[in-house]
């Protein structure tokens, strides 16, 4: 029998805990913001802070109860939010991992439509929530994605450094604050495992990446699609052969069907159901005259999972460029492609296009010119980006 009393208790001290951890992700001011009645959705990789920022917000309230539901011993949640809140008084729900529940959507709807609740907030590790929800449920939900740190974030975790964002106006004319360059030492820091926010408390953030992948692949995915243990042994191989490979130009269904032994048809399940669990990134080609197939990279720091830092840095650097892309154009990064060469022709990385405008990306490292642009003429402006500590300003380039 459901101990309900035992639920409100651990949720008191989960609370209080929380409200001990003084900094909190840059997103919680935006969502804290929300007015009127919601279900808000907090959706992104585990190990990102989801549920201490559910906790940080349960914990500003006194009519909150907070649940996680992978420890719940019932999948009856709309019974067990009924009664927190009828005999309880209970008014705002702060539910963990809510993909755990099998008929979440249903419960969410019930809920939302018979409950006097004030707002339900929830989190899922796998990104279906995204875009996999009933409509009729959709338009009463507002999703928030939450992601690893951003740079910024990062040193104001780790160093207590706070500094301003960056424009794009400002990146495209090369305007770069000084309070940048003074801080692009802490860089490979955070490239190397930093932005993971655990990483704050770890000093090895990559054998827990590790220990989080198994999880994704044994419990996440496996709770929003039926997959055999062959098919979490070909997931497996997948991040593994992706972040052994020195690059990541050759990566694409084809690729990892020939290396992996699995055909085209399973590999393309398998990237996809990676992809909503947040470990991979697809993108697809520009143009209508190429092939269709998309670039897969690994979602950072997973490629330092096989390969050293130094050994991993060239994919490391087109891997971070999507996941800060993602944090501008949204989850989805619809309007980002990246660039196939044609007979021989030298050809930047990326495209998108921001504000109506085509922005060219190339990514390289220390030493790289813009001869990649030399070929390539559909863009309203270039930019080089490489991994060095000074700024290359200037009409067409950029270092980070």
């Amino acid at each position: 029998m459901l101990d309900i009393k035992n639920l409100i208790e651990i949720s008191e001290l989960q609370k209080s805990n929380a409200m001990r951890i003084e900094k909190k992700r840059f997103a919680f001011e935006r969502m804290r913001s929300l007015k009127g009645k919601h279900l808000v959705g907090l959706v992104g990789p585990r190990g990102v802070g989801k549920t201490i920022m559910l906790k940080q917000f349960a914990a500003l309230k006194a009519d909150s109860v907070y649940l996680s539901v992978d420890s719940l011993d019932t999948q009856d949640l709309f019974g067990v939010v009924q009664k927190l809140n009828r005999d309880y008084g209970f008014k705002n729900f702060f539910i963990d991992e809510i993909h755990y529940n099998r008929d979440y959507a249903v419960a969410l709807k019930a809920i939302y439509d018979l409950l006097p609740i004030e707002r339900i907030y929830f989190s899922s590790s796998v990104g279906v929530l995204l875009n996999s929800l009933p409509a009729d449920l959709s338009r009463r939900v507002v999703l928030y994605p939450l992601n690893a740190f951003s740079f910024r974030e990062y040193l104001y975790f780790k160093h207590d450094r706070v500094i301003d964002s960056i424009g794009w106006d400002e990146i495209v004319k090369g305007i770069i604050p000084s309070t940048i360059l003074q801080v692009a030492p802490y860089f490979e820091s955070y490239l190397n495992g930093g932005l993971m926010p655990y990483a704050l408390d770890e000093p090895e953030p990559i054998v827990i990446l590790r220990n989080i992948l198994d999880t994704i692949i044994e419990k996440d995915i496996s709770r929003v699609s039926e997959v055999t243990s062959l098919d979490k042994d070909h997931m497996r191989n997948i991040v593994k052969f992706m972040s052994k490979s020195a690059g990541v130009d050759g990566i694409s269904y084809s690729s990892l069907s020939k290396n992996l032994g699995a055909t085209k048809y399973k590999i393309i399940q398998y990237v996809r159901l990676l992809e909503k669990a947040f470990v991979v990134n697809q993108v697809e080609p520009f143009g209508t005259s190429v092939t269709k197939e998309p670039k897969i990279l690994l979602a950072p720091p997973y490629r330092l999972l096989e390969s050293s830092y130094e050994d991993a840095l060239g994919g490391l650097r087109e891997d971070f460029f999507v996941f800060a892309m993602q944090g501008f154009l949204g989850p989805l990064y619809k309007d980002l492609f990246y660039l196939k060469s044609l007979r021989g022709a030298k050809t930047p990385d990326f495209i998108a296009n921001i504000d109506g405008k085509n922005l060219v990306f190339e990514i390289g490292g220390r030493g790289k010119t813009t001869k990649q642009f030399k070929d390539f003429k559909s863009a309203d402006r270039t930019l080089l980006l490489t991994h060095d500590s000074e700024i290359q300003k200037g009409d067409s380039k950029l270092s980070f």
